[in-house]
């Protein structure tokens, strides 16, 4: 069985390593921390050792991958870690992170600015070859080779189109959109924002590890630059059309993307690319309390609990149940993340909004707060229990089913058809550990098939159309990407 994965970062680990192309493995090798900094990765998550090399990426018997191009944001190289340490330090001990790469892309030196590391991660991803070992870029769909690795690139992070966040200019943007449009490589899709603050529109708080200000969303909602760069980016009058990623984007950003989408551009498809549920309405966010910290709300949740224990992440940063149908009606989406927090493992950390988007919501919460103070108490008061008893199968696996049929509960019987996985591997996350990298998902098809069904029974009042699922789980393991990619990348 032949997999997809709509967003994975097969060249960033290696490119990492060194400032010169020359001296970089290539993409086919995994970087491999060792000694007492392979101690620090596990505790941190492992999110320094190899998940999607393309060796092990072929290993995972993938046919076709969507290859995130992403520049490192400065707040991910000079934000705190543990303590003081940063990359940037983390780097002086540890061979897989490049120092004097780090230091010149926060020293903005020539040829180190964001849109330069982004054109220098493509470069890196063409010139890995491996002897007995191929792969090839896309173009269209129907270039597609049933016995190659087959690779579609993307652009993860709207800061690609410039050099430098404090000094570019809007013809700067639109110049370098038109590049990636005419280009000789075709991007599938741009994620507008990612972690960081940018000129688009703000993101969802989404940083577990790292601490930086510029990490906490500002603004509310896109920008006028953002709609022009979403305007120009779908156009298909002058070169490629690239789809608009709407990950990290804030929910009222996403929300205005649904309506610039219905009333201009309906026929176009929605993308998240590597996601999980929030299990929740937007107009029942489960908020128990809240703090504000100058111009950022800091928010404290209760967790939404799932099927067979298991619970949903209801940061903003995840889909809300309204979303969903919108996704799926537009012929859309939606790929799962393999991370354990976005997921809802573990527990659940307080969020950042922007101030103007808490006094846009604030009604909507002082509603339901005393009802979440409660059930806040009552959860305090158990004691943790990740089932291990009561449930045989792994909560790992447990949360990542409880997205999927979250989405066909919400979705109906069409949302199988449009779910596939957006790994996110070597994206830094904490992995699922079942299946920590790309190797390992060939387990994945014969735990969906055997878990989902034993889920969906345990809900009986709810029908989730599992009619053949060893066909429905092949469908979310590769054919609703190429059934997608047949229509919408030709």
């Amino acid at each position: 069985m032949k997999h997809f994965d709509l967003h994975c970062h097969p060249a960033l680990k290696t490119f990492l390593g060194s400032d010169k192309e020359a001296d970089r493995d290539n993409c086919w090798e995994e970087a491999d921390v060792k000694g007492i900094w392979e101690v620090v990765d596990k505790l941190v998550g492992n999110i320094l050792d190899s998940q999607s090399s393309l060796s092990q990426i072929e290993n995972g018997n993938f046919g076709l991958i969507v290859a995130g191009l992403y520049s490192l944001e400065h707040p991910m190289i000079v934000g705190s870690i543990i303590g003081a340490t940063n990359l940037q330090i983390l780097s002086k001990h540890v061979n897989e992170l490049s120092q004097p790469l780090l230091q010149k892309m926060v020293e903005k030196d020539p040829g180190f600015g964001y849109n330069d590391i982004l054109e220098g991660l493509k470069k890196h991803l063409l010139d890995s070859k491996d002897e007995g070992s191929t792969y090839q870029l896309l173009n269209k769909i129907n270039e597609l080779d049933p016995n190659k690795l087959n690779i579609i690139l993307a652009i993860e992070g709207g800061h690609a189109l410039f050099n430098d966040l404090k000094n570019f200019t809007k013809d700067e943007i639109l110049n370098n959109l038109d590049n990636f449009k005419t280009g000789p490589y075709r991007y599938l899709y741009l994620t507008l924002t990612h972690l960081a603050t940018n000129p688009f529109c703000n993101q969802s708080y989404g940083m577990k590890l790292i601490n930086d200000k510029h990490f906490l969303p500002v603004g509310y909602g896109i920008t006028e630059l953002g709609y022009e760069v979403i305007n120009k980016a779908l156009d298909q009058e002058i070169g490629n059309q690239i789809f608009i990623d709407i990950k990290h984007m804030s929910l009222k950003s996403r929300l205005q993307y649904y309506e610039l989408i219905k009333d201009k551009n309906p026929k176009v498809p929605i993308i998240i690319s590597h996601a999980g549920v929030s299990g929740v309405s937007y107009n029942e966010k489960p908020i128990y309390n809240y703090r504000i910290e100058g111009e950022h709300v800091k928010a404290y949740y209760v967790k939404p609990d799932g099927l067979q224990g298991t619970e949903f992440n209801p940061w903003s940063i995840n889909l809300y149940d309204e979303e969903i149908p919108v996704i799926i009606k537009s012929g859309g989406l939606i790929g799962m993340i393999m991370e354990q927090r976005i997921l809802g493992i573990g527990k659940v950390d307080p969020e950042y909004f922007s101030k103007a988007e808490l006094d846009d919501n604030r009604e909507i919460i002082h509603q339901n707060l005393n009802k979440y103070k409660n059930l806040y108490q009552i959860q305090k008061s158990k004691k943790h229990d990740d089932h291990a008893e009561k449930y045989f199968t792994s909560r790992y696996l447990r949360h990542l089913c409880n997205n999927i049929l979250h989405i066909v509960k919400v979705g109906g019987k069409d949302a199988w058809k449009h779910i596939c996985f957006g790994t996110d591997y070597d994206g830094m996350i904490h992995a699922l550990r079942f299946s920590k990298s790309a190797d390992k998902f060939v387990k994945v098809r014969r735990k969906l098939t055997r878990v989902l069904p034993q889920m969906a029974e345990s809900d009986p009042d709810t029908n989730y159309y599992i009619e053949n699922i060893e066909s429905q789980v092949d469908d979310i393991l590769y054919y609703n990407g190429i059934r997608f990619l047949d229509v919408n990348f030709k």
